[in-house]
């Protein structure tokens, strides 16, 4: 059983550098949101929040596998608890871009 909490914690740290890869050479093209529907008030500094956004969820999920490979067992308390600050993380990372952004209509 103790093999499978070292695979689990590769493949989340795996994904964790995957992401923050992704945040690093992530075209600005695709990182803009619809022009018909919203209007860049600050272009770098909505980029800018978007890539940290990669960068702090890409942190966090390499270390939640760095976690996961020194805990002896696959705890569901420990799973919902990272769940639940990842989405916190993600909720202040999405209110901030929302800073640089408007509505067209």
């Amino acid at each position: 059983m103790e093999w499978t909490n070292y695979l689990y914690g590769i493949v989340f740290v795996l994904l964790g550098i995957i992401i923050i890869l992704i945040g690093k050479y992530l075209s600005v093209k695709i990182i803009m949101p619809n022009r018909l529907k919203y209007k860049v008030i600050d272009e770098k500094k909505y980029i800018k929040s978007e890539r940290i956004g990669c960068y702090c969820i890409g942190i966090y999920w390499t270390l939640f596998g760095i976690i996961l490979m020194f805990i002896n067992d696959w705890s569901s308390g420990i799973s919902i608890l990272f769940g639940i600050i990842q989405s916190l993380i993600m909720i202040v990372f999405l209110l901030n871009s929302k800073k640089y952004i408007e509505n067209i209509n």
